[in-house]
């Protein structure tokens, strides 16, 4: 399927896609194809060619040179200015459009400016700025990104891997410019404050950028408590924008950085400020299927996945193409494990139920093409930059289209040397419709429609659907019981 950049189908709806008569049992082993169409638009809707143009400053350019990062993404040519005013912002952007360094460099360039100001008070556990990222893996990239402003002399911690137990009474981060931590461990490390009688663990006294990446994962119901009450227990002045002078800072900025937003991170947000008094910034191509990635949609049976999935992960291990698989739950990770083990065929494996150590090395043996294949939940979908994959199996299709944005944007990033594709295996009925969905947008050059619905809600409205369904069966049981009893009654 190819679709003309700027070309609409005006009266396209589910009935007239390829995808329209799926529904139909006798539809299993239909497919469609969307073709790559057009280039990657992190570099096609740029609106500057070079970080001078951004009014970078020399030794920030200087460093990105070196670092081989020559020219900003769309992303980061609107991000970075945005982002130096100092106003709270939620940034939405396309996956693989470097967002980290988009929110990375005007922070770097704020702390130089306190740096050389001397507004920095010299005292520990009194960090400059706090970032906040749901998994270890994306902690260890963020802070293997700010290595390459080492030479700055920028103190940095991720609080991945310590223990925060240990001698608590005399626990120090020492002197530190920027904390990279999940919510889990950085919440606990506060809680000890008030447990052990504390005054402060963390100081808020140089505290000037708090950025919260991945938010709709960490503002989901999962997290969203917790980084709430982060923001409280160090008594973050978030003094709105409208209280100060005009286009005036806030006292401390609050930025939340993500692909996908839900409408429910508004909610959330208003636990701490107005939104109102948020900026908000979204790039072009956000929410919209990626025009140079091809993706494939197989219409299948249950059945019929394991035979697909050994036939395609035996075509790229004699391509030598790095192939990441999707599944929904930790349970099916393992059973294709075992499976493709049985085939002879060693994978890796990834999911919340590992440990960190093995999770890093297993992600480190990806990257580095020690084993090709990896086998894994959506604990590596969000924000890790996965540059080296070149196809995506969706062995499980995703119960979201912001799931489904995610997961696909693990191929096709800056920095991948080819677009890669992607191969997804669409079998129950909700799947269908969200297959449908996608299918109609692109043929009509449009965003994806509930993206932004918030999962809770979502979650709720699929249990009651399932309620309402086993009370249906139920009632046809409770029937035929009542139908055969009338008739054993009669017999005799």
């Amino acid at each position: 399927m190819f679709v003309p950049e700027g070309r609409e189908y005006r009266r396209m709806t589910d009935k007239h896609v390829a995808s329209g008569a799926w529904q139909h049992r006798l539809s299993k082993g239909d497919f469609f194809t969307i073709d790559h169409h057009f280039k990657n638009p992190a570099w096609t809707q740029s609106t500057a060619q070079t970080f001078e143009q951004l009014d970078c400053k020399p030794e920030i350019v200087e460093i990105l040179n070196k670092a081989n990062i020559h020219n900003p993404t769309s992303t980061q040519s609107r991000v970075i200015p945005r982002l130096r005013s100092g106003h709270h912002m939620i940034v939405t952007a396309e996956t693989g459009g470097g967002k980290t360094l988009a929110y990375l460099v005007p922070l770097v360039e704020s702390l130089l400016q306190w740096k050389s100001a001397k507004r920095l008070l010299p005292m520990e556990n009194a960090p400059f700025a706090i970032i906040l990222a749901p998994t270890r893996e994306l902690v260890a990239q963020i802070e293997h990104m700010l290595e390459v402003f080492q030479e700055l002399n920028i103190r940095t911690r991720s609080l991945i891997g310590i223990n925060t137990n240990k001698d608590p009474l005399n626990f120090s981060l020492g002197e530190v410019d920027i904390i990279i931590s999940t919510p889990g461990i950085l919440l606990r490390l506060l809680r000890q404050d008030e447990h052990f009688g504390i005054e402060r663990r963390l100081i808020g006294s140089n505290l000037q950028h708090v950025i919260v990446d991945e938010a709709d994962t960490l503002l989901d119901i999962t997290f969203s408590s917790a980084v709430v009450e982060i923001i409280r227990r160090l008594e973050i002045d978030v003094q709105p924008i409208t209280n100060l002078e005009k286009s005036a800072p806030p006292a401390v900025q609050l930025v939340f950085v993500s692909a996908t937003i839900p409408t429910a991170t508004e909610e959330t947000l208003k636990e701490l400020i107005s939104t109102d008094e948020i900026d908000k910034m979204s790039t072009p191509s956000v929410h919209r299927i990626m025009p140079h990635v091809p993706q494939k949609f197989y219409r299948i049976g249950n059945q019929q996945k394991l035979g697909l999935v050994l036939k395609l992960v035996k075509y790229d291990i004699e391509k030598k193409h790095p192939c990441l698989i999707f599944c929904n739950q930790t349970k099916t990770v393992r059973f294709l494990r075992q499976f493709f083990h049985d085939q002879r065929i060693d994978i890796l494996v990834m999911h919340s139920h590992m440990t960190d150590t093995k999770r890093a090395k297993n992600l480190e043996d990806f990257r580095n093409g020690e084993n090709k294949i990896m086998c894994a939940t959506d604990i590596i979908s969000r924000g890790v930059d996965t540059y080296w994959v070149e196809h995506v199996i969706q062995f499980d299709f995703p119960r979201f289209i912001s799931d489904y944005i995610h997961r696909a944007g693990r191929v096709g990033r800056i920095g991948s040397k080819n677009p890669g594709k992607i191969s997804s295996f669409v079998t129950q009925p909700h799947e269908i419709s969200l297959a449908q969905q996608i299918e109609v947008a692109t043929r009509m050059n449009k965003k994806l429609r509930g993206v932004n619905n918030d999962i809770k809600y979502q979650l709720d409205l699929h249990a009651k659907q399932r309620e309402q369904k086993q009370e249906k069966i139920d009632n046809q049981r409770a029937r035929e019981e009542l139908c055969k009893e009338v008739i054993r009654s009669a017999m005799a």
